[in-house]
């Protein structure tokens, strides 16, 4: 979402041309003139909460999926270990000396693939953003409180446009699906953030 979304409404209002001493905007002047204001904050508000959400939603995905691999490592492993103690034991029945070894390779494979994909550390980036827009969703209500054409300045609109700019940029890519299921919440009300 660039700055595109933000001038057009501040320009209607008279903040993106004339701004009074102390970079502060006139207030104001009429009710049809805030509701447009509250719109374009409302429109930022929604997409860094839908951002945030999207985030936790592929943080939760990516955690289960390091689970999973890690469980069925565990798995394999144990049954590779126990493969190998009963082919000592039974050394002439080549299938459980063949059967300890495709258990300990399969464990190993599955090992490597957790460390490789790294969904622990993935999930935890995940989260950390998905913090990131939460509370600059959270500053943006604030905003939405505070009384239009007082404190509420062009500067702060573009600090929480460029922080969503900046955010997008910087934060790990999340599928579609993600987005869509985070709107759909939102849309619905489910959603806890």
């Amino acid at each position: 979402m660039g700055s595109s979304y933000v001038k057009p409404a501040l320009d209607a209002v008279g903040w993106g041309v004339v701004m009074s001493e102390g970079d502060q905007p006139s207030p104001v002047s009429n009710r049809a003139d805030a509701d447009k204001v509250n719109a374009v904050l409302e429109g930022l508000r929604l997409s860094a909460q839908t951002r945030s959400l999207a985030q936790q939603i592929a943080a939760d995905r990516t955690g289960s999926l390091n689970r999973r691999l890690g469980s069925i490592a565990t798995v394999l492993a144990a049954i590779g270990g126990t493969s190998a103690f009963v082919s000592l034991s039974q050394s002439t029945n080549s299938l459980w000396v063949g059967a300890a070894a495709a258990f300990s390779i399969l464990a190993a494979v599955v090992s490597g693939l957790q460390t490789y994909f790294n969904y622990g550390a993935v999930s935890g980036e995940h989260r950390k953003w998905a913090a990131q827009f939460g509370e600059l969703a959270r500053r943006i209500a604030f905003a939405q409180a505070t009384p239009v054409g007082g404190e509420l300045t062009q500067k702060r609109f573009d600090r929480f446009n460029g922080d969503l700019a900046q955010f997008d940029k910087d934060s790990l890519n999340v599928p579609d699906r993600d987005y869509q299921r985070a709107r759909r919440q939102i849309m619905q009300g489910t959603d806890t953030g």
